[in-house]
């Protein structure tokens, strides 16, 4: 078996059984414009502190504290955590972000099999 690797997108050579274009790396240009909240509608007053032992706040909480005072500190042991105000709409979105850019692969190799 011999095989062959060629910078960009060659034509189909005679007797290759198995083609495959690889991409050595992206352009990425990818990113958020800005947002932009109304006032919060209540004061952290009523706020609480939820504590999780996965990623991305899922499962129960480990954990929930008060947000009873600034400056209250404690030990805690958490993946991540998330802050509940008790109301749905605490501020309101006014400028939602938009996703701007691009990633397209760049680089394009061929390796050819036969």
């Amino acid at each position: 078996m011999t095989s062959v690797r060629r910078v960009g997108r060659p034509p189909s050579f005679v007797g290759v059984l198995w083609r495959f274009v690889f991409h050595a790396n992206a352009e990425n240009t990818r990113e958020c414009s800005d947002c932009s909240c109304s006032s919060p509608t209540q004061g952290c007053s009523d706020g609480s502190l939820l504590l999780f032992g996965g990623p991305d706040c899922t499962g129960e909480p480990l954990q929930e504290m008060e947000l009873l005072n600034p400056g209250y500190c404690d030990i805690v042991n958490a993946v991540s955590f998330v802050a509940d105000f008790g109301a749905d709409e605490a501020c309101s979105v006014t400028t939602a972000p938009e996703p701007t850019g691009s990633a397209t692969a760049a680089g394009a190799f061929t390796f050819c099999c036969g």
